[in-house]
């Protein structure tokens, strides 16, 4: 081969070498990577106390490193509440109320990106509340107000005819608490819920109240002054509404819920006379109603004080029990027991009316019991009859009371009272002192 050949063969190879290194350099391939798609890292829940009928909020963290276009879809199980956008990455879903304390939840999201799909879950549980209760009444009142509406929060109930509500699964914050009901004023304040609670609210209103008036008297129509009228609780306590009478027994109570009430009449403490309580059930369906009482006053049927009244009593043995005794210190009736078998008796030497139309019969009894036993009964038109009274030991004893018989065996009757006493026990001396024993009857 020439010199000529050679050179021509030399420089191809070097030319064919060029070209091989400059494809490797300026126009390679590098090797293909797969692309990176989106993945789920998270699911945040808001707030961290979950209750049955609250709400909270989901929110799928997602890295989306190529922007892709993505769809969701929320979902539970076991179904646990609603959705307000199931196709959403942010959503709020409601708990539904008939789900139990301690219950779990698999919340579950499905993300896609036209052509994959992805699901990332979290399992939440459903926590234990607090309970809000309590009453919703008329103004000064415990008169109930039904078919309210209450609310605190997302939370609400209607009050029952007791006026009672309950709102369950309270997370422990601050809240406005509402209560509204038609013809009422709207009632709102801010209460702190930390632990169970029980709050009565008061309604205020313009059109479901009003004024009662009248006046007290007496049978013989004598105005009573200074008597009490008193708007009654449904439990039988008195409220705050209440009036007191003027010198011509005229009262009047504002404020006072129409329908069905308790008004009692009761005593206000005049020193001149002394006033039955009475309780009387009223229909309020007009405006400024108008509602008289005839009130009944004690009146006395017999007063023994001390020994001013001897003539009172009869001072005789009646079959084995021994008469009573005027005291040495002449303040009192007095038995004293020398014998463990000692028995002794005072009676009333007659008996006493109580009128037809009496109301009540009371006693007042003063006296002194030192080892003693002390009892008390009676005859009713010459028929004895076991008052069922009985006191022992020592005592001082101050009573003001009924008589321990229904008022229809008394009233229109003849009443004689027998007063028994014997020793405590045997072989120990003993003493009953009877300083005052009345007998009043209201009229």
């Amino acid at each position: 081969m020439n010199f000529r050949c050679r050179y021509f063969l030399i420089a191809g190879l070097l030319s064919s070498v060029l070209i091989l290194l400059t494809g490797c350099t300026e126009k390679s391939v590098a090797p293909q990577i797969e692309p990176v798609g989106p993945a789920v890292d998270s699911i945040l829940v808001t707030p961290g106390f979950i209750l049955p009928g609250g709400q909270v909020r989901l929110e799928a963290v997602v890295s989306n490193p190529n922007n892709d276009s993505l769809s969701y879809a929320w979902s539970t199980y076991p179904r646990a509440g609603r959705f307000t956008d199931s196709l959403a990455p942010i959503t709020d879903m409601s708990i539904a109320v008939n789900l139990k304390a301690g219950m779990m939840i698999k919340v579950m999201v499905d993300i896609t990106d036209g052509a994959d799909k992805f699901q990332a879950h979290k399992w939440i549980s459903i926590d234990t509340g607090l309970t809000l209760t309590g009453n919703i009444y008329y103004p000064q009142t415990h008169i109930p107000i039904p078919d309210a509406e209450i609310s605190i929060g997302y939370r609400a109930d209607t009050s029952d005819t007791n006026g009672s509500y309950i709102l369950p699964n309270i997370a422990p914050n601050q809240y406005d608490i509402r209560a509204f009901k038609p013809q009422f004023d709207t009632f709102s304040t801010v209460v702190e819920i930390t632990s169970d609670t029980s709050i009565n609210l008061f309604l205020q209103s313009a059109t479901a109240v009003t004024s009662v008036s009248g006046q007290i008297v007496t049978r013989e129509f004598a105005p009573l002054m200074d008597a009490l009228v008193t708007v009654i609780n449904p439990d039988g306590s008195a409220s705050e509404l209440t009036a007191r009478t003027d010198a011509g027994g005229n009262y009047k109570i504002e404020n006072v819920p129409y329908g069905n009430i308790i008004l009692r009449i009761h005593d206000g403490g005049n020193p001149n006379y002394k006033l039955l309580t009475q309780d009387f059930s009223v229909d309020i369906s007009n405006p400024d109603s108008s509602i008289d009482f005839i009130g009944r006053i004690r009146r006395l049927a017999f007063q023994s004080e001390g020994i001013s009244s001897v003539n009172l009593w009869k001072f005789s043995r009646y079959d084995f029990w021994l008469p009573w005794y005027i005291d040495s210190a002449n303040d009192c009736y007095r038995y004293d027991f020398c014998q463990a078998t000692d028995m002794g008796i005072l009676m009333m030497a007659n008996g006493i009316a109580i009128p037809q139309e009496a109301a009540a019969v009371y006693w007042v009894i003063n006296a002194s019991i030192e080892e003693a036993s002390f009892d008390i009964g009676m005859q009713v038109d010459g028929v004895m009859i076991d008052a069922n009274k009985y006191w022992g030991g020592t005592k001082e004893l101050a009573l003001d009371e009924p008589l321990p018989a229904d008022i229809h065996f008394l009233a229109g009757h003849s009443v004689k009272m027998y007063i028994y006493a014997w020793t405590q026990r045997a072989g120990i001396s003993g003493s009953v002192k009877l300083r005052e024993f009345s007998l009043f009857y209201y009229l």
